[in-house]
């Protein structure tokens, strides 16, 4: 397929070894060294090389990241150096480069309205409502713009559906995605537009592959970016705001890159990160250096500004920086552009890989959704289920108390549970109708399983609960039917059907077991099923605490027959097989206290709910495990479900640490981390925290 740009010169699809010799030539002299190197932004510019942005202006309280204020202008710089693309001051958010880097589009939050206009500031027009997300070159040469169309979500920047725009002829538009929510910071597309990263929307990190329509779990994080080429690789920002997790759709690659290390930037925070239209270059803004109302990137302050970075060949460190600007003002949502080959040869590269971008991730289990009605695979899947008319349900599952996710990424109650919070209306009124379900879930008793009754799961009148070794089954608020005995620590796959007519059927790891008759008076039981919110670890009270690990959790509004259930367990044993993860080795030590990170307010983190602070220990005695680190790094969870749990601790005191490496914990990649710490050392998870 030939691809031709809008004045129909065809563009030439060149191979690696073309677009390493052609592509990075612009940069040969930058002499990178094996140490990050920072330079000034003349050394970028000396090609043809863009970059837009929006600056704050009236002051230097940098407090307005996400541009949804009017005391704002709209940037930019090339080789002529740094000007205003516009005079006006106004309201200006994420300005996106048309891909022949000869215009910009960009939004008004005011207005709820996004605009197009020259590199050279003429030709001001408004294309539509909405706000603008993406920009993107069809293989026939049309531009479109991408953009969200709908109220947004003003705490998360949310909104659906997706459609697109012909910048020539805006009143030509088309539906590219309504299933879900999407975040408008982060939505970008693949060079032959087929993949968009996003968030779906935050933190739940996804790749849409846009012809089946079919959204794939990625991560949990936020900030998404999307590899200019056709390799499918993305990243999403870890919760310090300083590392970004590299992934790529087949799953081939999984790497994180430390974003912060310029000498500006070090212990702070960086903002705003996207990757420019050549694969091996992104642009960003900080450092944030002061907190603000909610967290460092409100707090805003002087000397936030533009820097651009290179990636090293295998994407697992930047090897040089530019400083772009440097001025009092803020600096916000960069996007860049640059002419990686000459313009006679007009050429669009599709870089070739090892990577097998065709790949397709698997299908999520349950892959039987008929009859599904809620569904909670673990933390790291989608957890939805499409539904005509909204697209995916999402299938909630929030953390309570000290509730956490396991390093599966599976729930872990201990002191707290997992709650829908009343977001399962869709199942309370499937079963009230359909006067039928069956409920499976994967649950693996704690060890330490406290002798007193605990309910694994509770809806309305039904409840599963765990007494000792046994089980029985809440059907009504005052019957109970007794199931049979279950193992700490190891897992059992729980299945149970249920219907007006023919009873009760209870399955362990797929096989049934006989249990008792029960005179249920199904009437009065189905009239209360609905009444209050599915909850994992405890009744919707909070009361009767169970401790424990679960997932595979699938309910459905029909009796499934033994063969369907026997065919669940079997894929879901075959995915908990895949992942399966060994014990991590475990350091304990005896260590000295020498440098704090601050504990950040629940407002601070918002709209995170959860956080760990990073504390750096000298260690004076190695109890068990081993380390090659005099220093270590550790971090402590001091914020869960909103509630801050101190930690009672002083430099220069010596305490016994049971630790992990993060290494072996990647379910906090999605959480938000608290640190001001740059020592290079291993960092470990305090595992000993109750």
């Amino acid at each position: 397929m030939v691809r031709r740009n809008k004045n129909g010169i065809p563009h030439v699809v060149v191979s690696l070894a073309a677009f390493l010799f052609l592509g990075l030539a612009m940069l040969a002299s930058s002499g990178c060294s094996p140490e990050p190197r920072l330079s000034g932004g003349e050394e970028l510019f000396q090609k043809n090389t863009r970059i837009a942005w929006v600056r704050q202006i009236g002051g230097v309280e940098g407090n307005d990241p996400f541009c949804v204020g009017e005391n704002l202008v709209l940037m930019g710089q090339d080789r002529n150096g740094e000007r205003r693309i516009l005079r006006e001051e106004g309201s200006y958010r994420k300005p996106l480069f048309t891909p022949d880097g000869e215009g910009v589009v960009f939004s008004s939050y005011t207005e709820r309205a996004f605009y197009y206009v020259n590199w050279d500031g003429s030709a001001l027009r408004k294309l539509a409502g909405g706000s603008a997300v993406e920009v993107w070159c069809d293989p026939t040469g049309s531009t479109w713009v991408y953009y969200m169309d709908g109220e947004l979500l003003p705490d998360v920047f949310s909104g659906k559906p997706v459609k697109r725009c012909r910048l020539d002829d805006p009143s030509i538009t088309e539906l590219v995605w309504e299933k879900t929510l999407v975040s408008t910071d982060n939505f970008q597309l693949s060079a032959d537009g087929t993949k968009a990263a996003g968030l779906f929307p935050w933190p739940q990190v996804g790749m849409v592959d846009l012809p089946s329509q079919t959204l794939y779990p990625m991560g949990k994080g936020c900030w998404t970016s999307m590899s200019p080429d056709n390799r499918y690789l993305m990243w999403y920002f870890d919760g310090s705001h300083k590392k970004l997790v590299m992934r790529s759709f087949d799953r081939s690659i999984r790497s994180k890159v430390r974003i912060n290390t310029m000498p500006e930037a070090q212990r702070h925070e960086v903002y705003h990160p996207r990757w420019s239209n050549h694969p091996r270059f992104f642009a960003m803004t900080g450092p944030y250096r002061q907190m603000g109302k909610y967290n460092a990137i409100t707090g805003g302050g002087e000397g936030i500004n533009l820097y651009v970075g290179k990636f090293d060949p295998d994407y697992r460190r930047v090897e040089c920086w530019y400083q772009v600007t440097d001025n009092p003002h803020a600096d916000f949502y960069p996007d860049l552009w640059m002419e990686t080959i000459s313009v006679a040869n007009d050429v669009i590269i599709a870089q070739e890989s090892s990577i097998s971008p065709r790949s397709v991730p698997p299908v999520e289990w349950p892959e039987n959704r008929e009859g599904l009605v809620y569904v909670w695979r673990d933390g790291k899947s989608i957890n939805g289920i499409e539904a005509s008319g909204i697209g995916y349900h999402r299938c909630n599952a929030v953390r309570k108390g000290k509730a956490r996710y396991g390093r599966s990424h599976e729930m872990e109650v201990s002191q707290g549970y997992f709650s829908t919070d009343g977001s399962d209306a869709m199942l309370a009124d499937a079963v009230q109708k359909s006067r039928a379900f069956t409920v499976a879930v994967n649950v693996r008793p704690a060890l330490d399983q406290a002798v007193e009754e605990g309910a694994i799961f509770s809806k309305g009148n039904v409840a599963l609960f765990q007494s000792g070794t046994k089980l029985s089954l809440q059907t009504g608020y005052e019957f109970r039917i007794q199931l049979g005995q279950i193992e700490p620590g190891k897992d059992h796959f729980l299945a149970i059907t249920c219907n007006a007519e023919g009873g009760i059927q209870y399955y362990l790891q797929s096989k049934p077991v006989e249990v008792p008759d029960a005179a249920v008076d199904y009437n009065a039981f189905f009239k209360g099923f609905g009444s209050q919110p599915l909850t994992f670890g405890a009744l919707a009270s909070g009361q009767a605490d169970w401790s424990g690990c679960i997932d595979g959790i699938a309910w459905y509004d029909r009796v499934l027959a033994p063969a369907e259930i026997a065919e669940m367990y079997a894929a879901f044993r075959a995915e908990k097989a895949a992942s399966f993860r060994d014990e991590p080795p475990r350091l304990v030590i005896d260590a000295k206290l020498v440098e704090i990170s601050p504990t950040p307010s629940p407002e601070g983190i918002a709209p995170y709910r959860s956080a760990l602070v990073e504390y750096l220990y000298e260690i004076e005695q190695v109890l068990e495990g081993r380390s090659a680190e005099k220093r270590i790094i550790v971090q402590h969870w001091v914020i869960l479900d909103a509630v801050v749990y101190p930690l009672d601790r002083e430099a220069g005191t010596t305490y016994r640490l049971v630790l992990e490496s993060v290494d072996d914990h990647p379910e906090l990649e999605g959480e938000r981390i608290s640190s001001e710490l740059i020592e290079p050392v291993d960092v470990y998870l305090d595992v000993d925290w109750e």
